[in-house]
């Protein structure tokens, strides 16, 4: 087990807390697996009837996986080891709350996009990162894309580093649930709720779950395919190297735009 992730089960409520604070909470390998090994339990545990996901530290609550690791990332990887961590592809048919501790970056949107309720508080932001890392922004904002419509996902994917969408907005656009002012009040919320649904039969809250998630399930699993086919055909183009190395070296991207370029190794 590591302490990348913290795991707790209080009154059939199931918490996953995101703890590594000092690198944004991002997903590392080991935080990955236990992740999914977390949702397997959730499935078959009929002690857990709600999952609440949130994050340690106030400043982040994801920023998806190590820049660090983005690099070095083999291109061959397939869709289910890359998304281990969500929820859908494990298909948890339980409530699942996220409430955000912090800005909610890349890869973390995931969290956001596959949670059934989102509880906010005003302080916390959205954004994709991806463009500004040499990175195609797919599967999150087709998640998105599902939520609010396509053109928020464009506007938050398409700008990349530049563009931070505010819990307000998030919230007006479905993206969000409920904006509270603090993150203790947005936990307190999803808490409540969460009370709320323990009180309702846990098969016919599964299978309410299951019909409304059916709804354009087909298009968007096919959707993440194809999105994910792009992901892989940019991880040999040079910009996918170009951008984490360019982060870390804290300075501007030099970037390729032949499109038919090789990522040299």
């Amino acid at each position: 087990m590591t302490d990348d992730v913290k795991f707790e089960v209080k009154n059939q409520i199931g918490y996953i807390t995101l703890n590594r604070p000092d690198i944004g909470n991002a997903i590392t390998n080991d935080a990955g697996d236990a992740i999914a090994e977390f949702w397997k339990q959730v499935k078959t545990d009929d002690d857990i009837r709600v999952v609440i996901i949130t994050g340690s530290g106030d400043r982040h609550f994801c920023t998806g996986p190590m820049v660090q690791q983005l690099k070095d990332r083999e291109s061959d990887r397939k869709l289910s080891v890359a998304n281990r961590y969500c929820p859908h592809q494990h298909e948890i048919w339980k409530p699942i709350i996220c409430v955000p501790n912090g800005m909610v970056a890349g890869g973390g949107l995931h969290f956001i996009v596959e949670a059934d309720l989102v509880i906010a508080h005003e302080h916390v932001k959205f954004l994709d990162p991806h463009v500004s890392m040499g990175q195609v922004a797919a599967l999150e904002p087709i998640g998105i894309a599902r939520k609010t419509g396509i053109g928020p996902a464009l506007r938050l994917s398409l700008l990349g580093r530049e563009y931070r969408m505010p819990a307000s907005e998030a919230n007006t656009l479905g993206l969000v649930n409920q904006v509270t002012a603090t993150y203790d009040e947005a936990m307190k919320a999803a808490e409540k709720m969460a009370v709320m649904m323990l009180k309702n039969s846990p098969v016919a809250t599964a299978r309410t779950k299951q019909a409304i998630w059916n709804y354009g399930d087909a298009v968007y699993k096919q959707a993440m395919q194809e999105g994910y086919a792009l992901i892989n055909k940019q991880r040999n183009h040079p910009d996918a190297g170009e951008g984490p190395t360019a982060f870390n070296e804290k300075r501007a991207p030099n970037w390729n735009p032949d499109p038919d370029a090789v990522r040299q190794r």
